[in-house]
């Protein structure tokens, strides 16, 4: 069996419930919003490329709670219609629903049961403070007491990091878990883009965790950070101790901007036979 190689970016920075019915139903009503290294290698191991020595310096995030909870539910539209026949009740125009720490606007907002769930459709945006996530979407649906969220019709996720960093994915149907504060998206046909500073990705499905910082990328993900290309068959990113793990079938291609900064540009372990792994082939770059 190879070794796994450890690729060393010394010189790169990192990639950059319960809950009441509306308790108040009210019409019209302003809301304040809230708003190259030229050539590369292929691999069958395990890689890990570290893109910066430093640990976030905002520290280890604050510890949260197991459950998500909401005491009460302010809904604001234009309009309001409600069914006796099917409990069916419709706001339509600015429609604002509000309740501590969550915020969702939609044109339009059905619901049989607002305790437990309910579907916002045409330009739709819910914010989730606590979580720090923020969702623009064509639909809506929010489940389980507002606690689970289900975005389709071209989405755009912004997921606020506890070093400051914004994780950004775009994908056409995307999950949100406000218990544990997990995102997850799959490809429906398009491949889902994730963006974080300098990084760019693609991949066909996605999951970042709140808990243990990680974005696990699946799906033929492909990295992009300045002219460096990374591709694997599976990548997880931690994105407090700014560091990836490629998983079988690697293909790099990196591009130092400041080589002679970088203390450590590819170490290769060696099977236990003495036998050394294969080594990543790379340039300086021209600048």
């Amino acid at each position: 069996m190879k070794a796994p190689v450890i690729i060393l970016f010394g010189a790169l920075l990192l990639l950059a419930a319960s809950c009441a019915g509306p308790e108040i139903l009210k019409k019209t009503g302003e809301k304040k919003e809230t708003g190259p290294v030229t050539s590369g290698s292929a691999m069958t191991n395990t890689a890990a490329a570290i893109l910066s020595p430093e640990a976030a310096k905002s520290g280890q995030p604050k510890a949260r709670g197991n459950k998500f909870k909401i005491k009460q539910l302010v809904i604001n539209s234009d309009t309001m219609n409600y069914n006796k026949e099917t409990s069916e009740a419709v706001f339509r125009g600015n429609v604002v629903a509000e309740a501590a720490d969550v915020l969702i606007k939609s044109d339009m907002l059905v619901s049989r049961d607002y305790k437990q769930s309910a579907q916002a459709t045409g330009n739709v945006r819910a914010l989730y403070k606590q979580q720090g996530v923020y969702i623009e979407c064509g639909r809506l649906d929010y489940k389980d007491k507002l606690s689970m969220v289900y975005a389709y019709d071209d989405v755009t996720a912004h997921k606020k990091l506890a070093n400051g960093d914004t994780v950004v994915l775009k994908a056409e149907e995307l999950q949100f878990n406000a218990a544990d504060n997990t995102l997850t998206a799959k490809k429906v046909k398009k491949r889902i883009r994730i963006t974080m500073k300098d990084i760019i990705a693609f991949c066909d499905e996605v999951r970042y965790n709140d808990e243990t910082r990680e974005l696990y990328m699946t799906g033929f993900p492909l990295i992009k950070k300045s002219k460096s290309l990374m591709i694997a068959d599976s990548v997880l990113m931690n994105v407090d101790k700014k560091s990836m793990k490629l998983t079988q079938n690697i293909w790099t291609k990196l591009f130092y901007k400041d080589f002679e900064t970088a203390q450590k540009e590819v170490q290769v372990e060696t099977n236990k036979n003495g036998t050394p792994g294969k080594d990543v082939q790379q340039k300086t770059g021209s600048k």
